[in-house]
Parts: structure tokens; C-alpha cells; sequence
């Protein structure tokens, strides 16, 4: 719901899930996010990081969603605590790749590209991302 812009319905339904969800409150988090509800975002994602503070994943879609808003510290703390808990997880790999990409940080981004491709080599996303990358180093 929340991907296709309904964010009423999205915030209804995640309202209603179970609070000792690590995968609700991901959703939740997602679903702000994507109405650009950043405070709510940030709430539901440290929901679930205090529920699985050893899983990679929350840390990744808080730090897409701070990325998003503009938080590009934030994205790379978060892409960082990810790839220490995962340390072959391509989001989180990309993920740091993006948040250097935005600081305008092209030799490592690719460099966090790389390590993601190592990981994902069929990534189609993050192939273009590395290829962004790499135009703006030339």
C-alpha cells in the first residue's frame, strides 16, 4: 500500500500489527518512510533495532530512509553498523556506496560498489549505481 502511494491505508494497516514484530516494525518503518514521515520512520526502525539489535536489516532501511531525507551521517553510520553485523550484505554495502555517492565521494562510493557487486554480482540497481559513480570520477 505504501509503495503505491497509500499512505492512509499503509499507516492503518501497520498500526494494527503486532508491536514485538521485528519484521512489522520494519514494515512500519518502510511505510513512513515512504509517506515522508520522517520522525514516525525514525521511530519504527529504532523500535526494531531495540527487538533485533544484532540483525543487519532495520539498520539498512533506517539508513535508506535517513539517506532519503537527507541524514547522509545518519545513512552512513547505519550503512556501517549493517555491514559490521552482515559484513557480506549487499544492501548495506550499497547502501554505504550511496551515502558516499551523495557526499559527492566517487572513488568510494565505487569502492562500496564493488564490495556490494562482490556479493550481488547480477544487481542490475547497483550496477547503474557504480557506473554513476564512475562517469563522475572520469
Amino acid at each position: 500500500q505504501a509503495n503505491t502511494g497509500n499512505a492512509v491505508a499503509s499507516a492503518a494497516s501497520i498500526e494494527s500489527t503486532p508491536l514485538d514484530c521485528y519484521s512489522c516494525l520494519r514494515a512500519g518503518g518502510i511505510a513512513a518512510s515512504l509517506a515522508h514521515d520522517h520522525s514516525q520512520a525514525e521511530r519504527w526502525f529504532a523500535d526494531a533495532i531495540r527487538l533485533g539489535p544484532d540483525l543487519p536489516w532495520a539498520y539498512v532501511e533506517r539508513g535508506r530512509a535517513r539517506l532519503d531525507a537527507g541524514d547522509t551521517g545518519g545513512a552512513l553510520s547505519d550503512a556501517e553498523t549493517a555491514t559490521r553485523l552482515g559484513p557480506h550484505f549487499a544492501d548495506a554495502l550499497k547502501l554505504a556506496g550511496d551515502a558516499r555517492a551523495t557526499q559527492g565521494h566517487w572513488s568510494e562510493a565505487i569502492r562500496g560498489y564493488d564490495s556490494a557487486l562482490a556479493e550481488a554480482p547480477a544487481w542490475v540497481g547497483l550496477k547503474q549505481a557504480r557506473a554513476a559513480a564512475l562517469a563522475r570520477v572520469h
